[in-house]
């Protein structure tokens, strides 16, 4: 009879001892795995902080004959981006566009699924300087080379939908000693991944 009971008692003894760390495993796992999604839905907030927070306008405007760069920057996964002071400068390094907000209504999560459907991007009480010459100007120097890009379709370009709120552009002609300042100016439309505009609706007020 005390060999009978012996089997099952070992056995009973056995999977206690062995059950202890298998629960250990777990929760250790369990906490590791909610250590990892805090850390990657904190990351947009640590990445700003860093120099990759400029890589997307970057890389949205890689090419142009120039430089793009902000001064702070919001991402979210879910409720969209946005870069504040953005400055866009020429080879020279002179500033030829200042952004104080720039919005883009697509999450991180969605432009991952999705990186050339970027939404609407907002641009809030943009100020352009432009230099206008004969046969051309400043703006057109340094957006020439990324606006030539559009055309590759092997490389592919964003899609999107541009909204202009409250923006001044000074236009300046040096040679004929001429200006123009357009103000309160609101534009809206779509750009296709071809680079062409469609149902652009543009107002605002020109002064001589």
């Amino acid at each position: 009879g005390v060999q009978t009971y012996a089997l099952p008692i070992l056995t009973r003894r056995f999977y206690r001892h062995d059950a202890a760390p298998r629960r250990r495993w777990a929760v250790f796992s369990l906490a590791a795995l909610a250590v990892l999604g805090v850390a990657a839905w904190m990351a947009p907030t640590v990445l700003v902080l860093t120099s990759l927070r400029d890589r997307p306008l970057e890389a949205l405007f890689a090419g142009i004959d120039g430089s793009i760069s902000s001064g702070s920057a919001r991402w979210d996964w879910i409720r969209g981006i946005e870069f504040r002071d953005v400055i866009l400068r020429d080879r020279a390094g002179n500033a030829a566009a200042l952004v104080p907000r720039v919005v883009i209504d697509r999450g991180l999560a969605l432009l991952a699924v999705s990186p050339r459907d970027l939404g609407t991007v907002r641009l809030v009480a943009p100020e352009v300087l432009v230099e206008v010459r004969g046969g051309g100007s400043s703006l057109e120097d340094i957006l020439a080379p990324w606006l030539a890009g559009f055309a590759t379709p092997a490389v592919g370009s964003p899609r999107f939908d541009l909204e202009v709120v409250d923006a001044a552009v000074e236009l300046v002609d040096r040679e004929r000693h001429d200006a123009w300042r357009v103000s309160e100016l609101m534009a809206a439309g779509s750009v296709r991944a071809d680079g062409t505009l469609a149902g652009w609706t543009v107002a605002g007020r020109v002064r001589h």
